[in-house]
């Protein structure tokens, strides 16, 4: 009898030990979680060195001057003492990203990622790319991924992933390879034109979107020319919505000017904006179209400086300059990721506008500047 009162006193003492140990690791993560916060708020390298970045999507314990930091923020979280602070974070609905250099090191998820070369920050195609990913509760998304890096990157998000969407025309080949390697994994590639039993690609008609525009660009110019920047002729469909553009205006005005050009440059505001400068001053062109990322930044702020129109490309850029973007075509990434895995090459079109029925995953934005006849006559085009 007095052994078995002290092995149930053992017992009871050991759950209580048990019991302390993990109050006191839940204080110290809380204690982290917290300080990494206040290291943010105040930007000091120890936040600054705690993960790569993080974007705050709703949490409820951080002010809002502190998500304003984390929003712009870029730190480093080490992928193996952090991993629980990680999985803290993302319980707080932060979505954590991690650039892992070692083959094993995959970001938790939903077992979905996104994986892009553009930047989240360039206000159109990787902007656009991260907001359908909050709206779907996709929580792992990488951008700015090297074209160099791609194979690599697709490899170590594959291993742990059962879908891997792939945003960018240069990820069609590097996908075709992987997909291989990982037969029951299912890859999406926006845009691309590559296939296989595992991989599906998506191909808007934007072809159709630059008709519309350019046609809407035609019934605004005053000069009878107009210009378009690109952020790389060995786009195809670059190449093909300026075709569409130019094709679009000639049917409104058969000897219009259109004079296209192309930077090599996604990320370049400046040579966006000396290209639109030159087309602006030397062929006088008044109504300017760019389908070049942050460089089209530059396009803008250069018909803004010249008082002449602007359109943009992928999501709704009247924000940039409210007074001189008149329109923008717009990817409806989310319904386009949101439908059911199909492979093959899917070209989705034209809608009237967001959410409308059917396969359309493109629509186009006006703004208040736009006559009514000159609108009416753009969305019957869309109609028909």
């Amino acid at each position: 009898m007095e052994i078995n009162i002290i092995s149930q006193t053992a017992m009871v003492i050991m759950f209580a030990v048990t019991i302390g140990l993990v109050i006191m690791i839940i204080g110290f993560l809380g204690i982290q979680h917290q300080k990494l916060f206040d290291d943010l708020a105040q930007n000091t390298d120890n936040g600054i060195k705690r993960t790569q970045m993080i974007i705050v999507n709703n949490s409820r314990e951080v002010s809002n001057s502190t998500k304003a930091v984390l929003k712009n923020t870029t730190i480093q979280l080490d992928e193996h003492n952090d991993a629980a602070l990680s999985k803290i974070m993302r319980s707080q609905g932060i979505l954590v990203r991690i650039h892992c250099q070692l083959s094993h090191c995959v970001t938790p998820s939903n077992n979905t990622v996104f994986l892009t070369d553009a930047l989240f920050t360039d206000g159109g195609w990787g902007t656009a790319g991260l907001n359908a990913t909050r709206a779907l509760n996709i929580t792992t998304a990488i951008d700015n991924v090297a074209i160099a890096d791609i194979k690599s990157t697709l490899i170590d998000y594959a291993r742990n992933n059962k879908m891997i969407i792939a945003q960018g025309n240069e990820w069609g080949p590097p996908v075709l390879e992987v997909a291989k390697m990982f037969p029951d994994k299912q890859f999406i590639v926006f845009t691309g034109l590559v296939t296989a039993p595992n991989v599906e690609s998506i191909y808007p008609r934007q072809n159709d979107s630059g008709y519309v525009l350019g046609a809407l660009a035609a019934m605004m110019s005053k000069t009878g020319s107009i210009g378009c920047v690109g952020g790389s002729s060995s786009y195809p469909n670059i190449v093909s919505i300026f075709d569409g553009y130019r094709l679009g205006a000639q049917s409104v005005n058969p000897k219009i000017n259109v004079t296209c050009t192309y930077l090599e440059d996604f990320q370049n505001p400046t040579k966006g904006k000396q290209a639109a400068l030159a087309l602006i001053n030397i062929n006088k062109a008044d109504v300017l179209f760019h389908v070049a990322d942050l460089s089209g930044h530059g396009v803008i702020d250069a018909a803004k400086e010249k008082g002449v129109w602007a359109i943009g490309a992928v999501a709704d850029q009247s924000n940039l300059a409210p007074n001189t973007v008149i329109a923008s075509f717009v990817i409806d990434f989310e319904k386009a990721y949101s439908q059911p895995f199909v492979g093959g090459i899917q070209t989705p079109g034209l809608e009237e506008h967001k959410g409308a029925s059917g396969d359309g995953v493109l629509y186009i934005t006006m703004s208040d500047k736009v006559p009514v006849d000159v609108r009416t006559k753009i969305m019957d085009m869309i109609k028909h």
